[in-house]
């Protein structure tokens, strides 16, 4: 024993301490390299605020005069994709959307997808938008070289893209506003020496748990300080691969896209500011809806290729930096230095091998010293110079800081591997997307002043004082990681009522979910009909089963049951239960023998009957009760998002009962007028001013409401291909006829064969226009829809005078 303790103190003292020692001079030295960089970089973006230089403004929010003065130049939008499932629509509807002469701009969908479902899928809504008048092309490679890298080139090569002057990048998840290219490309029309404009990242998701309010404590401190710094003061910044817009002189002058690393949108500016010629302009007033990777393994993912590729990038491109004649020196400096080793080598490596393996070394082994200024004070001071951009998270700076060197491990063994270009130095992994923001169902709580006009009783759901405290998305946070049943039971706190049904059990009840039972299918999955046994008592039902290729998943199913549980009224779909065995998700609710509202309005069978006039005001007074409690009776309201036909339930009496509450979303809360959120829901029945800006009211479901209440008086659908050109489209098909009484009678349904009162008639025209206003101020409440369509289904007039909207509405292509 005392011959192995000698020896242990010879190597401790001879061999492991000198080492230590000199690891902890080697991290002593980084540590203040990098508190030097993260000090400059916040003093010069305090000056440039204090000179108003921050900001110069030279992408201004207003109108396209000087672009009209010099002629729109052609410009080309590419939207790289891969398995993009639950995200597709967005994307693309949001550059369809965007505010361009038509025959200036040329959409580019470059699906890299290997799934035959999804790119049939997303082949069709392109071709949807190009019957639309969009110029939208669909490009599909079964190859998949060079990535992301080897699709955005190969699209610029296409003979229809070598007009195009300027290319607007956007990946699958990126919606960008209206005014997105007016406030970027005339920076690029005014100034020929620059070669890229690029715009922020804003995170829709951000809320959606801790992971993510981590990730935005990060991005907002590139994006504030690092982009702003390397702008306005170097002149060098990288571009973030999306968001961004290229001049394309530009990226063939600096030898085009490149597959070499993972981090093609890093290569390709410096590669730009090599050559010599080109400057970068960092908008951070101009911002793109975004949404951040929501599972650990998405993001670490995302890190491996964000640590790898830059790595790999310095170790191809140091000799070429350092070489340039045609790069100054102080940019040289900027670009080796500060930009390359200290915030891409540096900071990965020190935040793991020094806070996480020499830090606690130093304090198992005795002799080594450690300065406590570098042990403690200089990490401090970086945290808090890396949270001040994120103040509404400084309370989370301590799960920053564990979140952080818990990453740390990951991004070390990535720069490493990118360094030594190790195997997976060009591994990609595309970042899953899941297309929603997060579940607000779990903050939703009992309305302190009942309302009088439900007819049903208001919210039975008791405060939650820990969801309260927690914030309203902390329910959400882990419902990936525990069973959905015990979120279920712990958000509901006890006041859910619907039962949890065995897997057997309703296999049983839909006879072994044959085909036979089936009653339909919608984006969640297939709905079978069975026979259970509750209380004692046979009952049908109608079993929702979770497809798990679906477009609606875990998080919709979690909402749905929430939603049902916690808001009962007549006019809204009973939830009798759940199922959550294993993988498998199930909805059980109530029977409806009608069927939807689009069976008997939109499809109906040769030879059926149709709805008669009487029947419609009835149907759409009770569905306006259903939207009227969501709205009024819950506090906050709860905005329905996916209000049309064929999720309004008719029970044997064809009472109408709102179903399909997956999308629905928690309404703002107090001063906040509005939610900001992904654009989701249904083409033809989303409001303008949402499916242009994300920005999400009750006045979005009056709108919707509006659409269906037009189809049930006209029978027609909201988006009917099968027509003519122009009346493909039943707002816009509207639009000039709700201006002229005399051709009020058009809008009717044939099939109503003129068995309705004339006044009727004219009274819910008028109704239908004001929910369908394109100002969203000008809509009526659902309460006054209510209270007139009350006085329309008693009525029974038949005076021809016939209220008219002062504005008609007007529905932009975009949705």
């Amino acid at each position: 024993m005392k011959m192995m303790r000698a020896a242990w103190q010879a190597v401790r003292c001879k061999v492991l301490v000198p080492t230590l020692q000199l690891a902890v001079y080697v991290c002593v030295a980084m540590s203040l390299m990098l508190f030097v960089e993260r000090l400059y970089m916040a003093l010069v973006v305090t000056g440039l605020w204090l000179f108003r230089r921050r900001r110069r403004r030279i992408i201004r929010k207003d109108t396209d005069d000087d672009l009209e003065a010099n002629a729109h130049p052609m410009v080309l939008v590419q939207i790289p994709m891969f398995n993009e499932k639950q995200v597709y629509r967005l994307s693309i509807g949001a550059a369809c959307g965007l505010t361009w002469p038509s025959e200036k701009l040329l959409i580019q969908v470059l699906d890299d997808s290997t799934d035959s479902a999804i790119r049939e899928m997303v082949e069709r809504e392109c071709m949807r938008w190009a019957g639309k008048g969009v110029n939208i092309r669909y490009e599909n490679r079964r190859n998949r070289s060079g990535y992301k890298a080897g699709a955005m080139r190969e699209g610029l090569e296409k003979p229809y893209a070598r007009e195009c002057e300027f290319v607007a990048v956007l990946d699958a998840d990126f919606q960008p506003d209206a005014d997105f290219l007016v406030r970027t490309v005339r920076v690029l029309v005014g100034d020929p020496s620059v070669a890229l404009v690029q715009a922020r990242w804003r995170f829709v998701n951000a809320d959606e748990c801790l992971l993510t309010r981590m990730q935005e404590m990060s991005l907002d401190y590139h994006f504030s300080v690092e982009q702003e710094v390397g702008w306005a003061w170097h002149g060098f910044f990288g571009f973030n691969g999306t968001a961004g817009v290229w001049r394309v002189s530009a990226v063939e002058d600096a030898g085009g896209w490149k597959e070499r690393t993972t981090v093609e949108d890093m290569d390709l500016s410096v590669r730009a500011t090599l050559r010599g010629r080109w400057r970068f302009v960092y908008a951070g007033d101009v911002c793109v809806r975004n949404e951040l990777p929501s599972t650990l393994r998405a993001y670490r993912y995302q890190q491996h290729r964000w640590s790898c590729g830059p790595a790999n990038l310095f170790r191809k491109m140091f000799r070429d930096v350092l070489l340039s004649r045609v790069t100054p020196w102080p940019k040289k400096l900027h670009l080796l230095y500060s930009f390359f080793f200290l915030r891409k080598l540096v900071a990965h490596l020190l935040t793991f091998g020094f806070y996480c393996l020499v830090i606690p070394s130093c304090v198992l082994l005795q002799g080594v010293w450690l300065p406590k200024y570098v042990a403690l004070y200089v990490p401090a001071l970086i945290t808090l110079l890396n949270a001040a951009c994120t103040p509404r998270s400084w309370h989370l700076i301590v799960f920053w800081i564990l979140f952080e060197n818990v990453m740390s491990m990951h991004r070390s063994k990535a720069t490493l591997v990118g360094l030594l270009e190790a195997t997976r130095a060009n591994e990609w992994v595309v970042t899953e997307k899941l297309g929603n923001t997060t579940t607000d169902a779990a903050v939703m709580h009992v309305s302190n002043k009942p309302k009088t006009r439900s007819s049903g009783r208001g919210f039975h759901v008791a405060e939650m004082p820990a969801l309260a405290r927690a914030g309203p998305h902390a329910a959400v946070v882990s419902y990936r990681h525990r069973r959905v049943a015990e979120e279920i039971l712990k958000i509901g706190k006890g006041k859910v009522t619907a039962r949890a049904f065995t897997y057997g059990e309703l296999s049983e009840a839909t006879g072994g979910f044959r085909a036979e039972s089936v009653l339909g299918e919608g984006g969640f999955g297939p709905v079978y009909r069975g026979r259970l046994s509750l209380n004692g008592k046979e009952v049908d039902a109608a079993v929702k089963q979770l497809d798990r290729n679906g477009m609606q998943g875990t998080r919709e199913f979690l909402v749905e049951v929430l939603m049902l549980s916690l808001l009962e009224h007549p006019n809204l779909v009973t939830l009798l239960g759940y199922c959550t065995d294993a993988e498998h998700r199930m909805l059980v609710y109530e029977y409806m023998p009608r069927g939807s509202l689009e069976d008997h309005l939109l499809d109906l069978p040769p030879g059926a009957a149709a709805l008669d006039w009487t029947t419609r005001m009835r149907i759409a007074q009770g569905a306006a009760r259903g939207l009227e409690h969501l709205h009024d009776a819950a506090r906050p309201p709860v905005i329905f998002r996916d209000f049309k036909a064929s999720n309004i339930l008719l029970d044997a009496s064809f009472q109408a009962r709102l179903s399909d509450f997956g999308l629905a979303r928690v309404g703002p809360v107090g001063d906040k007028t509005h939610v900001s959120t992904r654009v989701m829901g249904t083409y033809g029945y989303c409001a303008p001013e949402y499916a242009l800006t994300g920005k999400l009211t009750t006045c979005s479901d009056v709108y919707s409401f509006g659409v269906v209440f037009l189809e049930m008086v006209t029978g027609r659908r909201a988006i009917d291909m099968s027509r003519p050109a122009d009346q493909q489209n039943l707002v816009q098909w509207a639009a000039p006829r709700f201006k002229d009484k005399k051709r009020f009678a058009e809008m009717a349904d044939p099939l109503l064969h003129g068995a309705y009162p004339t006044k009727g008639l004219y009274q819910a025209l008028a109704i239908a226009a004001m929910c369908l206003q394109e100002d969203a101020s000008m809509r009526p409440a659902i309460s006054d829809v209510v209270t007139a369509l009350e006085y329309l289904t008693l009525a029974g007039a038949t005076s021809d005078a016939a209220p008219r909207p002062q504005n008609p509405p007007h529905h932009p292509d975009a949705t």
